[in-house]
């Protein structure tokens, strides 16, 4: 009973261990929360590489039926290099590598609140072999049911970009959607500053991303082996936050144990001290009204 109790203690410790977990509720909701903010800084990290591309591309606008493709520029003009190395640099650290940690935790918070959802309306046995309804206020159901239908729809919208920039970064996709009517968006809010609106739809068609031969291109196994990586970094990286946030906790729980203990201590001693003192002041008059007598 033991084991089974704290086998499902990541979820609800029993009763009478009275341990307070540290992913509760409101600590995921307040995880969730904390990620989609950053999502939106990140998003501004983003737009700061799209400028960049948009510059590159300005300086590639002069070549007729030229193909875009930022690597084709660094024969041309030595500024595109490093501005190309720049771009990648800040784009990975600030918004492609955040974003698959973002998307990690949003899918296991969410199937965390869902299976706390689930057991917050059933019953359970605990170590007395009590039944025990684990029940949420309504306030605090309402909020569970808002995130989690929020990260559903997160998690359904992004899954299919987050495989789609996956494959293209491996070589299997020309890219995600969205990056490519950002490039074409951009490309219209350009020509109307320049007035060129009439080379806007001749342009749109040139946006091709270079191919890889098959030789340049990795195999299936290499593909699937890069995934396996990533997605182990990832749970890695989750279970040192994870650790971290334990250890952080032990070491307040025993930092606060040892001041309690010695405050007691202290306490005491005081105590025994004032006792030592008020019964030798008693017996030192009783000893001189017998002397005096």
């Amino acid at each position: 009973m033991i084991g089974r109790g704290w086998g499902s203690a990541w979820i609800a410790f029993p009763a009478r261990a009275r341990v307070k977990l540290v992913f509760t509720r409101k600590t995921i909701v307040c995880l969730i929360l904390f990620g989609v903010l950053y999502e939106a800084v990140a998003l501004s990290i983003h737009f700061y590489c799209y400028t960049v591309d948009i510059k590159l591309m300005d300086m590639h606008s002069s070549k007729p039926n030229a193909t875009y493709y930022i690597g084709v520029l660094n024969d041309e003009y030595p500024e595109a290099r490093q501005n190309e190395l720049l771009r990648n640099n800040v784009e990975f650290v600030g918004w492609v590598l955040p974003n698959y940690l973002f998307y990690a935790a949003i899918v296991i918070g969410t199937v965390l609140l869902v299976i706390m959802f689930a057991r917050s309306v059933r019953s359970r046995n605990t170590l007395r072999g009590k039944q025990v309804t684990e029940k949420m206020s309504s306030k605090e159901m309402k909020v569970v049911k808002s995130v989690i239908g929020v990260c559903t729809l997160y998690v359904v919208s992004c899954t299919p970009l987050t495989v789609d920039q996956t494959l293209s970064a491996l070589g299997y996709s020309r890219g995600t959607v969205l990056e490519y009517n950002m490039d074409v968006v951009g490309h219209f809010f350009r020509s109307f500053n320049h007035g060129e609106r009439g080379q806007s739809e001749s342009f749109v068609t040139d946006i091709r991303p270079l191919k890889r031969t098959p030789a340049q291109r990795p195999s299936a196994a290499a593909a699937a082996a890069v995934v396996v990586v990533v997605i182990v970094v990832v749970l890695l990286l989750l279970l040192a936050v994870v650790v971290v946030v334990v250890v952080i906790v032990v070491v307040v729980v025993v930092v606060v144990v040892v001041v309690v203990v010695v405050v007691v201590v202290v306490v005491v001693v005081v105590i025994i001290i004032i006792v030592a003192v008020v019964v030798a002041v008693i017996v030192l008059a009783v000893l001189v009204v017998e002397a005096v007598v």
